[in-house]
């Protein structure tokens, strides 16, 4: 496995323009690393080393996500079961992303296609991914437009998507997405945390979304994660 090729590849990457570099948190990943987080773009100089002091912050995303997965958020990114990377590879503040606009959408198509579609694919050959969780409606809507089943072109916002597998969450094939012809893996949308109460007062039943869907990912990240690991493979 060509882990550190791969991995420089995106490092590398200066398709934007610009002098920002792209931010990858794992290296530790291999057959244990069994779940793939995605989120939209990184902290600046944000290191593996500043998980701890990021998920205390209550306002940050990592704090919210590591509530939702029942606080194994950090010891699973630290030892590689999750490899946490972004829809976009290189750091934005919130008014970087309002004043690029329309340069913003291209950017993170581009970035979605050239690197993360690549990043699921490399996890699933050489690793043991079964589980995609996705933040946010970029990486949510990619991921499924890529690799979702059925009319994809009906699809126009994230809450369809996410009503989809609120409907499917207990049907263990309709739960999963096949990436090309390399395996079947379970993926479940989730919403920005920030934005989740204005997001989920959209779907047809927004307590369903915050309880029963959520508990389900819950539960399967859990189970996934608590299979025995091999840290030499």
């Amino acid at each position: 496995m060509d882990k550190q090729g791969e991995l420089d590849k995106i490092r590398e990457c200066k398709d934007c323009g610009t002098n920002k570099k792209p931010v990858l948190l794992n290296e530790n990943i291999g057959k244990h690393t069994k779940v793939m987080v995605v989120s939209l773009t990184p902290q600046k100089n944000f290191s593996l080393e500043d998980i701890d002091k990021m998920i205390m912050y209550k306002r940050s995303l990592s704090y919210k996500v590591n509530k939702l997965l029942d606080e194994k958020f950090s010891e699973c990114i630290k030892d590689g079961r999750v490899y946490w990377t972004h829809a976009v590879k290189c750091p934005h503040t919130p008014n970087e992303t309002r004043s690029l606009k329309k340069d913003w959408n291209k950017r993170v198509k581009n970035c979605i296609e050239k690197h993360l579609f690549k990043e699921i694919e490399f996890l699933c050959r050489c690793c043991d991914l079964q589980l995609i969780l996705t933040f946010g409606t970029e990486a949510g809507m990619g991921v499924y437009k890529k690799y979702g089943k059925g009319n994809c072109d009906e699809i126009k916002r994230i809450t369809d998507v996410i009503e989809i597998f609120i409907k499917n969450m207990d049907d263990k094939n309709k739960s999963r997405i096949k990436i090309n012809d390399i395996k079947q893996v379970y993926f479940f949308p989730l919403f920005h945390p920030s934005r989740e109460n204005v997001y989920a007062s959209k779907l047809k039943n927004p307590d369903l979304y915050k309880n029963n869907y959520k508990n389900h990912v819950r539960e399967i990240f859990l189970r996934i994660t608590n299979q025995p690991i091999n840290l030499q493979q």
